[in-house]
């Protein structure tokens, strides 16, 4: 994926409770460029950028405090290349 390009990520779990995303294996900050749509079900990235790189998950705690994540989606961002001689 190119930067400055759109990515919407689908979360596939039942979300019965608390939910958020995580990139990876840490929680995310929501922000003006990283916002959940569709009844938290799904997580826009308005412009991808090089930090973006990696795998993504959703997460769901449930009532009963179990939680569930999703299988992971890895997101590559092409950068500069930059080569050694």
């Amino acid at each position: 994926m190119k930067q400055g390009q759109e990515v919407v990520l689908s979360c596939e779990l039942n979300v019965t409770g608390e939910s958020g995303w995580l990139q990876n294996g840490r929680p995310i900050q929501e922000s003006t460029r990283l916002g959940r749509l569709k009844g938290d079900t799904q997580l826009v990235i308005t412009s991808v950028k090089l930090q973006d790189d990696g795998i993504w998950q959703c997460q769901d705690k449930d009532t009963a405090g179990f939680v569930t994540t999703s299988k992971p989606v890895w997101i590559v961002v092409m950068g500069k290349l930059f080569f050694v001689f």
